[in-house]
């Protein structure tokens, strides 16, 4: 069917609305319309899989975020005992004298004599 018997039974489906319009298109309109469902079901598809992967990835990507915060505010606390660690053993090491100057009489006592 050529292209100008295919604009006159566009013309016939206008003057007679009860006809199918699917029983008189041409052949190779009805090969390209199928062919256009098919495209259209694929990218469809396609659009489909795409948008899952994107929300398994921001999921991930809020995990990794998630777990980052986590990590800092552990590390943060961390600090924070060490810090309190280190205040305490400096306030403990100055009252406790040197292992080196247990039972020694002070240096200067020896002298002094006499």
């Amino acid at each position: 069917m050529s292209a100008g018997e295919c604009l006159q039974l566009e013309k016939s489906w206008r003057l007679n609305p009860k006809s199918s319009p699917v029983t008189l298109m041409c052949s190779s309109v009805q090969k390209a319309l199928f062919e256009e469902e098919d495209h259209v079901k694929k990218l469809q598809q396609k659009v489909a899989a795409l948008e899952k992967r994107n929300k398994r990835l921001r999921d991930r990507v809020a995990k990794v975020k998630r777990s980052l915060r986590q990590a800092r505010k552990s590390g943060r606390h961390l600090e924070l005992v060490n810090q309190k660690l280190s205040e305490k053993l400096a306030a403990v090491a100055g009252a406790i004298p040197h292992i080196n100057a247990l039972g020694q009489e002070p240096a200067g006592a020896t002298y002094l004599r006499g």
